[in-house]
């Protein structure tokens, strides 16, 4: 005589476990074939996701940006080198051209070298 759960019947499944790993979601059950056995099945799906709207400054934005672009370190008493200004440069090319900081980044280099010094 047999205790417990009643045997899964031929060609059904049992519960569908699901979990998330990194960006895809893997469900796993068992299904008793044709034979009668229990067979692990394990299917993955990729999670979509939605691309965000960009989204604008509003002036009062921009202003504090360069408010505190423009008093960055200007404090007296704080040690270090004075700002010469660089922050603020870049911030306003950033600015002007609507490039987020990521894309500015590995363009520094190639900036600096085109650009007469001083």
């Amino acid at each position: 005589m047999r205790t417990g759960r009643p045997r899964t019947p031929i060609g059904t499944h049992g519960a569908i476990n699901t979990r998330r790993e990194g960006r895809r979601v893997v469900a796993e059950t068992r299904v008793r074939d044709l034979d009668g056995r229990l067979r692990q099945v394990r299917g993955t799906s990729q999670l979509r996701r939605t691309k965000p709207t960009p989204q604008a400054l509003t002036l009062e934005q921009i202003t504090a940006i360069r408010k505190a672009a423009a008093t960055w370190r200007s404090e007296p008493g704080l040690p270090g080198p004075r700002p010469d200004g660089q922050i603020r440069d870049i911030i306003e090319v950033l600015l002007g051209t609507a490039m987020r900081i990521g894309e500015c980044s590995p363009c520094v280099p190639a900036i600096s070298r085109t650009c007469p010094p001083g």
